[in-house]
């Protein structure tokens, strides 16, 4: 099971939730094994780190399987609290946003609102580019809905440092699995770095000299993927988010690296 929680009790809830909705998923035809457990164990983290998070934008989002899992686990601990009699919180909500919605996209919601019919109004999906994101507080109820997380797995190339900087742009909370990286195809680093493109670069040069040459592609492929998300964490710092990082299992992604950043 990918990350368990530390109580026992929530471990067995945890894969309760992975066997059923693995068992939906395997109905559309549309979600590759390999794909099904990197995201639910992405999901697990981000809600682990930002629990109380009640309004998500999932970037990037293809079918959006990021943002359902992180709706489905807010739900299963929503009800463990009724169960408890503890106090009901505001529901999550999701959006998702990718510039097409995918058949896949359609072919996932139908199964699962068939098992969660009542997750129906807090999940949609928006075709349009980042610019979309309902990022702002609700001045009517600021402390209830507090600012929107952005999160987003597998952002290609430069669209993870576009998604950076609108988490620094309105303060918002991070959760990012960047992938693609390359420092070529209009690549520029955050201004609050004070770096330019052709600082980064020399640096990735430098460290790829430390391995017998010629580097290997995965040796070009890791520096690279090393040198440019700590640049994206030092962005981070500069603007005073907290900024920390998770790995998901290598046996899931080679690109498991999960930047989480908090204003």
């Amino acid at each position: 099971r990918p990350f368990p929680p530390s109580d026992a009790a929530s471990d067995g809830r945890r894969a309760r939730l992975l066997d059923r909705l693995a068992a939906l998923l395997c109905r559309t035809g549309v979600v590759p094994r390999k794909e099904f457990f990197e995201t639910f164990a992405a999901a697990t983290v981000v809600h682990a780190a930002f629990p109380s998070a009640r309004r998500v934008a999932d970037l990037a989002a293809g079918h959006g399987l990021l943002g359902w899992i992180l709706l489905l686990l807010d739900d299963d601990d929503a009800r463990r609290r009724e169960a408890e009699g503890g106090e009901p919180t505001r529901p999550r909500t999701v959006v998702a946003i990718d510039r097409k919605i995918p058949a896949s996209a359609d072919a996932i919601g139908r199964e699962i609102l068939r098992e969660f019919p009542h997750l129906r109004d807090r999940w949609c999906f928006v075709e349009g580019d980042l610019g979309c994101v309902d990022h702002t507080f609700d001045p009517e109820n600021d402390e209830d809905r507090g600012p929107c997380l952005l999160v987003s797995v597998h952002a290609c190339g430069n669209l993870s440092d576009a998604i950076v900087a609108l988490a620094i742009d309105a303060r918002a909370p991070l959760a990012l699995v960047p992938c693609c990286h390359t420092i070529k195809k209009g690549y520029g680093p955050h201004p609050l770095t004070g770096l330019r493109a052709e600082e980064v670069s020399a640096t990735v040069d430098q460290k790829l000299a430390d391995f017998p040459p010629p580097p290997t592609g995965e040796q070009t492929s890791r520096t690279l993927a090393s040198v440019l998300d700590r640049v994206r964490m030092r962005a981070l710092s500069a603007a005073q988010f907290r900024v920390g990082e998770a790995s998901l299992p290598r046996a899931f992604t080679a690109r498991n690296r999960l930047l989480l950043a908090d204003p």
